[in-house]
């Protein structure tokens, strides 16, 4: 278990001080008797959950978000980590990456679409060359200056920068972010 455990909106709203003390009691009960008290603090959980959520005012709602809006995966997912174990916490942090290059690469594309940052980016002329000597990978080939080779130069400088797992990661977005949706 997670040494700074956080209760969930859920948890706070369902605590149940008599299912607690019913919980505290169970390791001096006998088994049969420890038993039973834990079946009834679950039942005691149970019956206020049920009952919270049979009310009609009392739905549980993310405070920080305005009426309406939905959560993305990402504060759905950073929210779920707080709750983790360690390796579990690291998985979402893979995950968070990858929602968040995908967004990036979202980003560039759009701007790759308008003819300002073309023309910045070719007013720069040596940015690809910047970006190709960050890593030992071979150089991506100069641009000739067309808007189509620069944005493929740059993407391609962009993912000489990442290690052979997120590269990998990379291209599997990307190919499901190219998939047409039902």
């Amino acid at each position: 278990m997670n040494s700074s455990f956080h209760m969930t909106e859920l948890d706070e709203k369902l605590y149940d001080g008599t299912a607690q003390m019913l919980k505290a009691a169970i390791p001096y009960a006998h088994k049969e008797q420890a038993k039973a008290l834990a079946v009834a603090a679950k039942i005691l959980e149970l019956k206020k959950a049920l009952a919270s959520f049979g009310d009609s005012g009392s739905e549980i709602s993310i405070c920080a978000l305005p009426e309406g809006r939905k959560p993305t995966p990402e504060e759905l997912l950073t929210d779920l980590k707080k709750y983790c174990e360690p390796s579990q916490a690291e998985m979402i942090d893979r995950m968070l990456g990858i929602l968040r290059m995908g967004k990036l690469y979202e980003k560039y594309q759009e701007l790759a679409q308008t003819p300002e940052f073309n023309t910045i980016l070719n007013s720069l002329g040596g940015l690809n060359g910047a970006f190709s000597n960050v890593s030992n990978r071979e150089n991506p080939p100069v641009s000739s200056g067309r808007p189509s080779e620069s944005n493929t130069d740059m993407e391609n400088s962009l993912k000489a920068m990442l290690t052979p797992h997120q590269l990998e990661l990379f291209e599997r977005l990307k190919a499901s972010m190219n998939q047409p949706h039902d």
